[in-house]
């Protein structure tokens, strides 16, 4: 027997010393508990095991190094080496007369060590992490494991170690399990492939946030209706201008983004403000030059009212002095003729001729100014204006001051662009045409006249307008001194914004339907007043005695409401007054003598009033120069007609028992 087999005998008959423990501690990490199953060794070999379990011999190759000695000791059919198991009372004495291994000996014990030498026959694979037993080669004890340790093995000892399986056959050398190096060159081919893979992967995720922060934005400015800057939308003009930036082409349209209404209709290709604009971009186009942003605005507020209102279907463009307004009940004599106009009533400039006096060959002419929207100056563009003795711009700087085209057939609505026409001091829309008809214009009165702060005129009577005056009428208490709105569909109470107007000189607002009581302190809000015409509406209450403190009224017309008080003496007072009509209402007592005392008064119409009473005041017999129109019928007075009013063009009376004179015999 081999000297360190003898020497394992010796230790297990005499127990195991310190330093037999701490051997067997280094030899079972070194080895790790390798399991080895050999056939046909000698006495040599077993010596050579024992030696290199002491370290005395060099690591044995690897199995693949010694697939054919392996397969060569099979071949040579040597006396077959029964291992055995060591017993397991043994094991147990080994294990109590060992110390327990430390954490870093076990790590190590985990590790594959290497197998033995080329001498003991192997089975692949039966070398691996087990812990250290004993054997006997050839009834002989031997550190290592046997082929009946590793059978009978579990698959962890107690110490928690994994325990070889033997494995039944062995597998030919060519069969096992190869280790191959991978080039360097296809390691960086692999690295390059995954690196292009993933930059591929950021492009396509960038690209599509890239689109959806695009739609996201698109969509928000879709929802807000806030289209992108209008400078964009401007053409680049040609070479030959001197404005060659599009930036600053849209610095003059900056003003269309003030109102969120026109915003809105040019989002509309159909919309007049975006016809409008279309026309602009292309007169700017050719005029760049000589606009600046206030020339382009005022073109862009005339041409948005020009298809506002059916331009193309305008009656004419050339108009006759002429045409009346008419059409109040009861006779067209009695009521307001267009020379009551502001611009007829005294106002206009000393070197202008009024219409009445124009000669008359020139009111049955063609005039000489241009069409609208052509490329001449807007001032040039027709207007009845001109017709009239007046120009449609300020000489000094070419403002646009007076929009006159009443009685041409406009159609539609007023749009809100008018109100960039802040220069403005005279709008003259609606009336009757040529042909006896009310013009076509309908809607409301849009909002932005407020900002017309220089507006001294604003008739729009004989329309079809509706709603309620716009209360930013009070803006506008510097300037406005002529409001005339008669004859369309305006409703509500009386509108109480204009008290603040006191430059107001005429309000015309009969025939609509506006109802209430007037306030009673309208005589001192509007003191300035010559013309108040409210007839034809549902008003109530009283209105003479709250006029009286307007001392130059003119014109009182408040016929068909429901007024109802007694005819103040005060009445006496208004110097000024020419024409006083109160028919179809409910005063009632007396005519006052006072009325004698207007030696303007030329109209008096007190009819249908059932509740007046009295006889008439034999005073009015001086007025008999100055008085064209008397009629009382339909009231209660009595008395003598005084013979010096029988002279009076329209007088009219009922004749009665109680009231006669003139053709009347008593």
């Amino acid at each position: 027997m081999p000297k360190a087999t003898q020497g394992n005998e010796d230790d297990k008959e005499e127990g195991f010393n310190l330093a037999d423990i701490a051997d067997l501690e280094a030899q079972r990490d070194r080895w790790n508990t390798l399991a080895v199953v050999g056939e046909g060794g000698s006495e040599e070999e077993s010596a050579q095991t024992a030696a290199e379990d002491d370290g005395q011999l060099e690591s044995p190759r690897l199995p693949m190094e010694q697939g054919k000695e392996v397969q060569a000791a099979k071949n040579m059919k040597a006396d077959t080496v029964t291992t055995k198991a060591a017993p397991l009372d043994q094991t147990s004495q080994l294990k109590a007369n060992t110390k327990e291994p430390t954490s870093q000996q076990q790590q190590q014990g985990r590790t594959l060590t290497e197998p033995p030498n080329p001498g003991t026959n192997l089975i692949p694979g039966a070398y691996a992490m087990a812990p250290t037993g004993t054997g006997s080669t050839n009834g002989e004890e031997n550190d290592l494991p046997t082929e009946a340790d590793n059978a009978t093995a579990p698959g962890l000892d107690d110490n928690g170690l994994a325990v070889a399986n033997p494995v039944e056959e062995a597998l030919p050398h060519h069969q096992l399990p190869q280790a191959h190096n991978l080039d360097a060159a296809q390691q960086a081919a692999r690295r390059r492939q995954q690196e292009t893979k993933e930059f591929k992967i950021l492009v396509l995720f960038g690209t599509l946030l890239l689109i959806a922060t695009i739609v996201i934005t698109l969509t928000v400015l879709v929802q807000r209706k806030e289209p992108m800057a209008l400078s964009l939308q401007v053409p680049t003009p040609s070479p030959s201008t001197a404005v060659n930036s599009t930036a600053e082409a849209g610095l003059r349209f900056s003003f269309l983004e003030e109102d969120p209404d026109t915003l809105q209709a040019l989002q509309n290709p159909g919309s007049p403000q975006s016809r409008a604009y279309q026309w602009l971009l292309d007169d700017v186009l050719a005029n760049l030059t000589s606009y600046s942003e206030d020339r382009i605005k005022q073109r862009f507020a005339l041409a948005t009212f020009f298809y506002s209102t059916n331009g193309h279907n305008w009656t004419s463009q050339i108009r006759l002095l002429s045409n009346p307004k008419n059409g109040t009940s009861p006779s067209p004599d009695d009521y307001f003729r267009p020379e009551e106009s502001l611009a007829w009533y005294g106002t206009a400039p000393a070197n202008k001729s009024t219409p009445s006096s124009a000669p008359q060959g020139a009111q049955q002419q063609a005039h000489p100014y241009e069409p609208w929207l052509s490329s001449h100056h807007e001032c040039s563009w027709w207007s009845l204006a001109h017709i009239n003795g007046f120009s449609t711009c300020r000489s000094n700087d070419s403002a646009y001051v007076s929009l006159d085209l009443e009685g041409n057939n406009l159609a539609g609505q007023l749009p809100p662009e008018l109100g960039l026409l802040t220069t403005l001091e005279g709008i003259h829309l609606g009336g009757i045409d040529l042909r006896g008809r009310d013009s076509p214009l309908n809607g409301t009165i849009f909002s932005q006249i407020g900002q017309l702060t220089n507006l001294r005129e604003l008739d729009l009577g004989l329309a079809h307008f509706s709603g309620t005056l716009p209360t930013e009428l009070a803006l506008l208490s510097n300037s406005l001194q002529y409001l005339a709105v008669m004859r369309n569909q305006l409703s509500g109470s009386f509108p109480s914004q204009l008290l603040a107007l006191s430059k107001l000189e005429q309000l015309k607002m009969g025939y609509n339907k506006f109802e209430g009581t007037i306030p009673g302190n309208i005589g001192t809000k509007l003191s300035n007043l010559h013309v108040f015409t409210t007839p034809g509406n549902n008003l109530h209450g009283t209105i003479l005695s709250s006029l009286m403190q307007c001392s130059n009224l003119t014109f009182i017309d408040v016929a068909e409401n429901q007024f109802m008080e007694e005819l103040p003496s005060e009445l006496g007072t208004l110097t000024h007054l020419t024409r006083l009509f109160l028919p179809n209402n409910r005063f009632h007592g007396a005519i006052p003598s006072e009325l004698a005392l207007l030696p303007k008064l030329a109209k008096l119409n007190l009819h249908n009033n059932a509740d007046l009473t009295g006889s008439l005041p034999s005073e009015f017999s001086t007025l008999n120069s100055s008085l064209s129109v008397l009629q009382i019928q339909g009231t209660r007075v009595t008395g003598t007609i005084p013979d010096a009013l029988c002279s009076i063009n329209k007088l009219k009376f009922d004749c009665s028992e109680t009231l006669c004179g003139c053709d009347c015999p008593c």
